[in-house]
């Protein structure tokens, strides 16, 4: 059975720009802690308004509260791949190689929005967010926040039973559940600009983990019992 030929580089343009709009190689996790938005300005600058005032009972006249306004700007940059395809490779393209690298690069074109989002949540921990404070950092304060929120957490593996431990590097399975379970109350506890509870309602979360921690998350969320016998 033969193989279509691309032909030209209008071909070969073609392809790439239909297998990038597919989305293909695009993490679905990507799409879930970001949010896309049209730009024409080498620098934008994104407001977003803080939450509604809580209920509360009507005595005298009305209380209006305004949105409490944040901003952040964030500046354009321009990226490339470039893939020199020869005339001879494009017209006599038999084993379907070149199609597939020209996929290749629609689906890298695609992932390069995930590998800025791992960038990101890497230098979470030295990079100023809009409140001026790390994006990960013990002493978040917005609006009418009364006490310090912390997003930076961390867990003394020396507090627990001996039973439980992994190596310095890689956690067991029971202390990354104890993490696990240590980032999800945190959320719960978090609230917003009003100084009222913003994640109460939480009901599913999404872990995003380095690779080689990747075995212990996995057991975390999956085993039925660890190491030990314990129920999970």
């Amino acid at each position: 059975m033969g193989v279509a030929t691309l032909g030209s580089s209008r071909g070969l343009i073609g392809l790439f720009f239909k297998t990038l709009q597919t989305g293909v190689g695009l993490p679905a996790w990507a799409s879930k802690i970001s949010m896309e938005f049209t730009s024409n300005q080498l620098t934008e600058i994104y407001r977003w308004l803080g939450m509604v005032p809580q209920m509360r009972e009507w005595i005298g006249a009305r209380q209006a509260k305004g949105f409490f306004d944040n901003t952040i700007s964030a500046t354009n940059v321009r990226y490339e791949s470039t893939l020199q395809v020869s005339v001879a490779d494009a017209q006599r393209d038999g084993t379907g190689q070149t199609r597939m690298r020209i996929n290749d690069l629609a689906r890298r074109a695609n992932s390069h929005w995930a590998k800025l989002l791992s960038d990101l949540i890497i230098a979470g921990e030295s990079t100023a967010c809009y409140d001026g404070a790390f994006y990960f950092d013990t002493d978040h304060l917005e609006g009418n926040n009364v006490t310090n929120q912390s997003n930076d957490l961390s867990i003394t593996i020396a507090s627990l039973p001996a039973a439980v431990h992994g190596s310095t590097t890689i956690p067991s399975s029971q202390e990354m559940a104890l993490v696990i379970l240590q980032c999800i109350q945190a959320i719960m506890g978090f609230k917003d600009n009003e100084n009222e509870p913003m994640g109460e309602d939480a009901s599913s979360f999404l872990v995003l983990t380095p690779i080689p921690l990747t075995n212990s998350v996995s057991s975390a969320i999956g085993d039925m019992t660890f190491g030990g016998g314990e129920t999970n």
